[in-house]
């Protein structure tokens, strides 16, 4: 239930996700769900086996919606849900092996600068989608020059999703 949230599962990106989500998701992995509107991602990434799962969700409506649909799902003990874009994750000592971010173009530009890659280990993916295919290269552009380098690409209809890998020092 997305509530006010964004997060059916309908939508083509977030079905570009949970494709991702199926590929990369295994046991012993960890995940962020950065943006995560209803928690759909988060819950199917719990639900295919990843041992610790973070929401983090900016809006408080959506925060309310993504823990009401983790208890409904039975996937507590494995997904966390926080208020909070980026900020504090890049400093902390916190880290991922995979990222998922199903958002605007316009808002993964705007992570860009804030070191978004630092919250994924190297060699981890950090998976985009909610990018229209015009704004593409753009973000490609912009995530290969913090190290997040294109490791593949899938559209739906007018929508991509970018599968990207931090490059190891």
């Amino acid at each position: 239930d997305p509530g006010m949230a964004f997060g059916t599962g309908t939508h083509p990106t977030t079905q570009l996700c949970l494709r991702a989500c199926e590929w990369f998701c295994r046991p012993a992995t960890t995940m962020l769900d950065l943006g995560s509107g209803s928690g759909i991602l988060a819950i199917a990434a719990a639900r295919l086996g990843c041992m610790r799962v973070l929401a983090r969700e900016i809006d408080p409506v959506a925060v309310e919606a993504a823990q009401a649909n983790v208890e409904r799902n039975g996937v507590s003990d494995v997904v966390t849900v926080q208020r909070g874009g980026l900020e504090g994750l890049v400093t902390s000592a916190r880290h991922f092996d995979i990222g998922m971010a199903n958002l605007t173009a316009k808002i993964i530009l705007n992570l860009v600068p804030q070191g978004l890659q630092h919250v994924i280990w190297p060699g981890g993916r950090f998976v985009f989608s909610g990018i229209i295919n015009e704004q593409a290269a753009d973000v490609i552009d912009a995530l290969d020059g913090i190290g997040l380098a294109l490791e593949g690409q899938r559209t739906l209809g007018d929508w991509v999703m970018l599968i990207t890998r931090r490059r190891i020092p």
